[in-house]
């Protein structure tokens, strides 16, 4: 590449127009020309690492979160600071959630926060166990799992809970992937569970031994692949597993 980071990069890119914006471990976001690598604009520090990938706010502004406890809004154009949250009171592992004028970051300090998209101010704050993995929007609610191995959907607009499963002690790290009226849910220990989005009701579980799921199963057409941290690749029915 023409351009690179100065830094090292764990983020997933977000690709906008051409550009991939991809934070890294000095709290920079960097912007890189798909075509050629070109570097195009390097951003300010945020506090902290960001690791998980940038959100598209808008046509004109992606945001961040950082291991600083902070969530950025940056203009797409050209990497200046538009705004930035108040303190979160914990580390952003992973990528706000866009849920219509709503954000929703979860934050490994044991709450969940929803911020006005629009000017990063505080609306809700929801309690629990520390949370890694990206919520996932589902009709009116986000849907997230936490390191005590609960399941929680939430609404977006103020924090209310609609169900919480404590399916296992098994910590989930990875976004749940929504399968028409179900969620799967893919634990730290092997498992894949398979819960009604709308009441959280159990409809399947399956166990791989020795397995452990870090990432969010991707849904292609009628099956979930899902790949474990020690290389191994599983192709299962995204129906019952």
């Amino acid at each position: 590449l023409a351009g690179e980071a100065d830094a090292a990069v764990e983020a997933p890119c977000l690709i906008v127009d051409g550009t991939a914006f991809v934070g890294g471990y000095d709290g920079r976001v960097y912007a890189v020309a798909v075509a050629d690598g070109t570097l195009r604009w390097t951003s300010a520090p945020c506090a902290g690492p960001i690791k998980g990938a940038a959100t598209a706010l808008d046509a004109t502004t992606l945001v961040v979160g950082s291991h600083g406890g902070f969530v950025r809004a940056i203009a797409l154009a050209d990497g200046s600071v538009r705004r930035t949250s108040e303190h979160l009171g914990g580390a952003v592992f992973a990528a706000p959630t866009l849920a219509g004028e709503v954000l929703v970051v979860a934050t490994t300090a044991g709450a969940v926060h929803g911020l006005q998209a629009a000017t990063l101010a505080p609306l809700w704050r929801k309690a629990g166990a520390p949370v890694f993995a990206q919520p996932v929007v589902h009709e009116d609610v986000v849907i997230y799992g936490d390191v005590a191995g609960a399941v929680h959907a939430v609404s977006h607009v103020d924090g209310a809970g609609s169900w919480s499963i404590v399916g296992s002690t098994s910590p989930v790290y990875a976004p749940v992937a929504v399968v028409g009226a179900n969620v799967c849910v893919a634990d730290d220990r092997g498992g894949l569970v398979f819960r009604d989005a709308t009441s959280g009701a159990l409809k399947h579980r399956r166990s791989v031994p020795g397995a452990k799921f870090f990432k969010q199963p991707a849904l292609v057409n009628d099956i979930l692949v899902v790949v474990s941290t020690d290389g191994r690749i599983f192709v299962v029915s995204a129906t019952d597993g």
